[in-house]
């Protein structure tokens, strides 16, 4: 996923049957990451960052998600 740098404003749907979240690493700087709340089926959230040009780690924090690979990479530029 590729966006410009500044406000960024990620809506994510829980499509699925369990429950999710969505964290950015680092998303704040200097080591402070940003989540939703855990987001129920059907359900969705919102998240709005500010964001400088760089790559950001994105992924469902909720454990053991990350490792069955929910998980992605924020460009921005």
């Amino acid at each position: 996923m590729t966006t410009s740098h500044g406000t960024v404003t990620i809506k994510v749907a829980n499509t699925g049957t369990f429950v999710h979240a969505l964290e950015v690493e680092d998303a704040k700087g200097k080591g402070h990451d940003v989540e939703t709340r855990h987001i129920k089926p059907g359900r969705t959230a919102t998240l709005t960052l500010h964001l400088r040009k760089g790559r950001y780690e994105m992924y469902c924090p909720i454990p053991g998600h990350r490792a069955l690979g929910m998980k992605g990479v924020l460009v921005v530029r």
